[in-house]
């Protein structure tokens, strides 16, 4: 039986007061934040990183790129 390979992402809201909602969650390779400060997302956006709140887990809709 073959194992098929994934790749590992995890999400993390990334705040931005420019947007509608205060920020977007983006996908970032790795199967977790380690607490780097900044990293580039799947969709290509360099963004600061910083231990997300309960409201913005909720709250931040799904980067759509």
């Amino acid at each position: 039986m073959a194992t098929a390979i994934t790749e590992r992402r995890y999400w993390l809201p990334i705040a931005n007061p420019k947007e509608r909602y205060g920020g977007t969650r983006h996908a970032f390779d790795g199967r977790r934040w380690d607490g780097d400060k900044s990293a580039i997302s799947i969709c290509g956006k360099k963004a600061k990183m910083r231990k997300a709140t309960e409201i913005e887990w909720f709250s931040f809709p799904t980067c759509t790129s």
